[in-house]
């Protein structure tokens, strides 16, 4: 049940815990409750209007929307102000109501003289059930017969098992996101969308030439050659110095594992933020948060259980460094699928952002206590992804 729906018992879970599970510190055990929710009233007041100002972080070049509703709402904002072309990479793309809005949006932007390409992984597939894009190539529906003919939009079926959602908008704008073209991703409350401003960024993602830029880092998986986002989030968690909070959907790889249990160790606090119910790797997730518990310093871990549909992939390391993008914390997401990742250092507005998103996370989830009991079927399970 929701802890949204008992206020009170919300309240006081944040009180008790969120100090110590985010940031690693003991500060509730010396300071009075009034004079904690008197700061804490002060730092969301800010923040709020911060938020309201702006309603997102915003840099020359990056901004960070939280939302998965007015990440929806900016992309076909975006889109809509296309003028000469825009390319999409998509992994799952159903044929539902955001899947056909897409579509239609697409199809307005080449009536008027914009060039559409658009590339699909097959490999999204097997998650498209009987709402598959690729059999909208002979659907009856006006949108689709409309979108598969026109002679401004290209389309491409690739078998690459690339993983990665991306936008690019007149060679100007890239938009990096873990969310698909599917009815619940709008719905979602846990889920993130990067807009990253610069002809530069779209060049590194169609060259596949990445490199550093002050505070943003654009991180890609491509085939063999190019394999960027484990070794950069492995040195985010090795390098830790206070804290760590992981938001994966999907947590079962061992080296990964094992730099958070070894952090613990050196008196990092890691806070592990996991969805309550996923559509699939449920066991596999809690059979991985056992290991984690088993080698941790268990002081210095906690695990908070999302309710809802999470399907964000987060690293936010010392309350100012921020990783987010596509890539889950699974062995083939790290080290086989493509992927599209960025990490945002020393950006205030971004981290402010990401520190009110993380007090949010909290107040919904609730923390579980001890070790999940690993059953022979829950072993079982877990072994085939589920």
């Amino acid at each position: 049940m929701s802890t949204l729906s008992h206020p009170l018992r919300t309240l006081k879970s944040l009180l008790r815990h969120a100090r110590r599970y985010v940031w690693g510190v003991e500060g509730i055990r010396h300071i009075s409750v009034l004079r904690l929710w008197f700061r804490l009233r002060l730092r969301a007041v800010g923040l709020v209007r911060h938020l309201q100002a702006t309603r997102m972080a915003v840099a020359r070049e990056v901004r960070v929307y939280c939302y998965p509703h007015r990440a929806f709402r900016r992309l076909w904002k975006a889109l809509s102000r296309a003028r000469n072309a825009v390319v999409v990479h998509m992994f799952i793309w159903k044929d539902d109501a955001t899947g056909q809005a897409l579509a239609e949006l697409l199809c307005s932007l080449a009536d008027r003289g914009v060039m559409v390409e658009v590339v699909k992984d097959t490999t999204g597939d097997v998650f498209e059930l009987n709402r598959d894009f690729a059999s909208t190539r002979v659907s009856g529906n006006a949108v689709w017969k409309k979108f598969w003919n026109h002679p401004a939009i290209g389309i491409r079926l690739v078998t690459g098992d690339n993983h990665s959602k991306v936008f690019l908008i007149d060679g100007e704008i890239l938009f990096l996101t873990g969310m698909n073209i599917a009815d619940e991703y709008p719905e979602s409350s846990w889920d993130y969308l990067v807009e990253l401003r610069g002809r530069h960024f779209v060049a590194e993602f169609l060259e596949a030439v990445p490199a550093a830029h002050g505070t943003i880092e654009l991180l890609l998986n491509r085939g063999t050659a190019l394999r960027q986002v484990r070794p950069a989030l492995e040195a985010l968690i090795a390098n830790a110095e206070r804290s760590i909070v992981v938001q994966p959907c999907y947590f079962d790889d061992a080296r990964i594992i094992d730099l958070l249990a070894k952090s613990t160790q050196r008196g990092v606090r890691v806070t592990l933020i996991l969805p309550e119910k996923n559509d699939v790797y449920s066991n596999v997730n809690l059979s991985s948060v056992a290991k984690l518990l088993e080698a941790a310093h268990r002081q210095n871990v906690g695990v908070w259980m999302l309710p809802g549909f999470a399907h964000g992939k987060m690293m936010f390391v010392d309350g100012k460094t921020v990783a987010v993008g596509s890539a889950n914390m699974m062995a083939s997401s790290l080290d086989s699928m493509g992927e599209a990742h960025v990490i945002i250092r020393r950006h205030r507005g971004v981290a402010e952002l990401m520190r009110l998103h993380v007090w949010r996370m909290l107040s919904s989830a609730m923390p579980l206590r001890g070790a999940p009991k690993i059953t022979l079927l829950r072993r079982l399970w877990a072994r085939i992804g589920l």
